[in-house]
C-alpha cells in the first residue's frame, strides 16, 4: 500500500478521488486515520486488477474519460448570482453573467452584451416581452454533472410562445429559441 500526501500529490488525483468518493465505494480506496501528512491511502495491488477484470480495460478508460467530461460540465454550470445567474468556462477563459436584460460574456478586456429585444424578418420585427432568466431544462449538449444530474440551461419565457435558451457548452456559450 502506498500513502499519498496532499502536499506532494497532483490536484487532479484528489479531484478524481473526490468524485469517486461521491459516487460510492471503489475497490482500492482505503480511508486512513487523519494525520498532519496523510490524507488517504491507495491500495496499488489486486483491487485495481479486480476492477479491470470486472469492467475490462476499455471500460475503465471510458469511465475515467467520463469523470473528466462530468468534471468539465460541473465547472461550467450556472450558479445563482447577484442579479441572476453566473458561470465560468475555465478552458476558454470567460465568464457569463445572466439577468433579465440578457447576458454578458467577459473575456480578458472584451465585454460583450447580448439582449433579445425583437424577432422577425426585414421590416416585420416584433418586440418581445422582458423575461426573468430561470434555470430550466437539461442542456442541449447532453452534459452530465458528476452526481449524475444533467447540466441545466437558462431560459427566458418572453410570452406568446417565444422561449429563448442559453447554455454554457463545452465549445462556448450557445443561444437559441
Amino acid at each position: 500500500m502506498r500513502t499519498v500526501s496532499p502536499g506532494r500529490s497532483p490536484r487532479s488525483l484528489f479531484l478524481l478521488l473526490g468524485l469517486v468518493a461521491c459516487q460510492g465505494s471503489v475497490p482500492g480506496l482505503v480511508p486512513v486515520a487523519p494525520s498532519s501528512d496523510t490524507a488517504l491511502a491507495l491500495d496499488t495491488g489486486a483491487p485495481s486488477a479486480t476492477l479491470r477484470a470486472e469492467l475490462g480495460t476499455a471500460s475503465v478508460s471510458l469511465w475515467i474519460e467520463d469523470i473528466g467530461v462530468r468534471t468539465d460540465a460541473a465547472l461550467r454550470t450556472f450558479q445563482v448570482g447577484n442579479a441572476g445567474f453566473a458561470a465560468r468556462h475555465e478552458k476558454l477563459d470567460y465568464d457569463i453573467q445572466v439577468d433579465d436584460a440578457g447576458f454578458r460574456v467577459q473575456h480578458l478586456d472584451d465585454d460583450i452584451g447580448v439582449s433579445f429585444t425583437s424577432w422577425g424578418r426585414g421590416d416585420d420585427l416584433r418586440g418581445v416581452n422582458p423575461a426573468q432568466p430561470t434555470l430550466d431544462l437539461c442542456s442541449h449538449d447532453g452534459a452530465v454533472l458528476p452526481e449524475g444530474d444533467c447540466m441545466r440551461e437558462i431560459s427566458f419565457a418572453h410570452g406568446d410562445g417565444v422561449v429563448q435558451w442559453l447554455e454554457n457548452s463545452s465549445g462556448g456559450p450557445e443561444q437559441g429559441w
